[in-house]
């Protein structure tokens, strides 16, 4: 048993046992549904064992929800706020802890597995912050919607889904850079330089870079991709394109110098591919970055303000989130997060997400001693 090992021992100071019951409902932790394994991407061994929920039990758990929801939106936005302040301040007591298992579970890098537990405590500030201002139009939010909800009176329903069962948290990237001609070569010598550099292994290990890809399947589907690219002549596998042999799911990060014709750029790989293609002008760049299906976030590097503004214009980047002179990860906590086109049109935070857990009201009072009529409507 993966769980009795001496690095899991921490997994018990955050509640977690050898066997995990998949749902907390009615103020109840209990699942009787069919029980899987929750593994290490590292060696691919059991750490514990998760009970999912069945169709009663969520059933049961929606309207325990729909019962607690007439209770939650009768108390002020204020104490609402409170509640969530102290579920902020029971997730930074436990911050390392819960860090360590996003590492353990998933295979992102401790310092990667630490942030995203920490996006959350940073969502429940703000929005305890919000749960005083929810009195008009506003401009909240974050990547966590869940702490929204709640000072917006929504009641959340959540269980754990088969792939992540508990840790909750997965991140895949595919990523397409676009280099001018003028630094091609230059910016590409120095990548591949880079990326023979990187150390891969454990997650947990300091000085890590690159962890394990989440499971067998992705290693997988990393192998088929990479297969694909070298049966045809679109591009030259520059460093990396191999599974690295162990008992987990690890592989070589990959650059590929690939033309633009390529059908394989327009797919989504999941795994530590860079594409790389040389163009001649913006235009260019912009008219490949937006030919693709996805558009979640995307990047320029740039000194020029002309560069800048037609970047970030109506005829620059269609994705989501379109940055300049910083990499294409999320934004500050108030900044929305999604994309557009094939990666869907929601926001996970920032700008009007709130919206989607309020009941909208337009609300005219009429003070005066007559009734006006629409469209100036008068009987005479």
């Amino acid at each position: 048993m993966g769980f009795a090992k001496k690095e899991y021992e921490f997994l018990s100071e955050i509640g977690l046992g050898p066997e995990n019951p998949g749902g907390f409902i009615n103020g109840n932790w209990k699942a009787s549904g069919p029980v899987i394994s929750t593994v290490n991407p590292s060696n691919n061994q059991q750490i514990a064992k998760v009970t999912e929920v069945s169709i009663e039990d969520y059933e049961e758990g929606l309207r325990a929800c729909n019962e607690a929801a007439k209770t939650w939106k009768s108390l002020p936005a204020p104490k609402r706020g409170e509640i969530v302040r102290q579920i902020g301040d029971a997730l930074r007591e436990k911050l390392q802890h819960l860090g360590r298992l996003v590492s353990l579970e998933m295979g992102k890098i401790l310092a990667e597995g630490i942030g995203e537990v920490q996006e959350v405590i940073d969502m429940c500030d703000y929005a305890v912050g919000l749960s005083r201002q929810l009195n008009g139009s506003i401009v909240p939010s974050e990547r966590w919607n869940a702490c929204i909800a709640l000072v917006c009176v929504m009641s959340e329903h959540k269980t754990g889904c088969t792939n992540n069962s508990i840790g909750t948290i997965a991140v895949t990237k595919l990523v397409a850079e676009y280099l001018h001609e003028s630094i091609y070569q230059s910016v590409l010598d120095q990548l591949v330089g880079l990326y023979k550099q990187v150390k891969i292994g454990d997650p947990l290990e300091k000085g890590t870079l690159v962890g394990p890809v989440h499971t067998q399947a992705s290693r997988e589907n990393f192998e088929k991709g990479i297969s694909t690219i070298k049966s045809q002549a679109w591009g030259k596998i520059l460093t990396g394109g191999s599974v690295i042999e162990s008992d987990g799911n690890f592989v070589q990060p990959t650059i590929v110098e690939i033309s633009s014709d390529a059908s394989v750029v327009k797919e989504e790989l999941f795994g530590p591919v860079l594409y790389v293609m040389k163009i001649k002008t913006l235009e260019e760049a912009i008219e490949l970055n937006n030919s693709v299906p996805q558009g979640l976030s995307s990047s320029v590097f740039t000194s020029k303000p002309e560069t800048i503004f037609k970047w970030i214009g109506p005829h620059g980047s269609d994705c989501g989130i379109v940055n300049v002179n910083i990499p294409t990860n999320g934004a500050e906590i108030g900044g929305a997060f999604g994309g557009e086109k094939a990666t869907g049109g929601g926001r996970e935070a920032g700008s009007d997400s709130w919206k989607q857990y309020m009941r909208r009201s337009t609300c005219t009072i009429n003070y005066g001693s007559e009734l006006p009529l629409a469209q100036g409507i008068n009987f005479g």
